[in-house]
């Protein structure tokens, strides 16, 4: 599984990640991508991320293996 630490730094890698809403909270819709969606979601929610369409929402983080 790769996990997402998030970072100051802005490096070459990016992810991209669906978010939708079901029953009112935040989900990762990813597919078959492997994340840690915990702490990803927690700073995305924090972010104020709500998964309506066309919503983008651009942070920082360092894809770790």
């Amino acid at each position: 599984m790769a996990k997402v630490k998030l970072t100051s730094k802005v490096d070459s890698e990016v992810l991209v990640v669906g978010l939708a809403t079901s029953n009112k909270k935040l989900q990762i819709e990813s597919g078959a991508a492997q994340i840690d969606s915990a702490s990803l979601l927690a700073t995305l929610n924090a972010m104020g991320a709500t998964g309506k369409a066309d919503e983008v929402i651009k942070l920082p983080a360092k894809i770790q293996n």
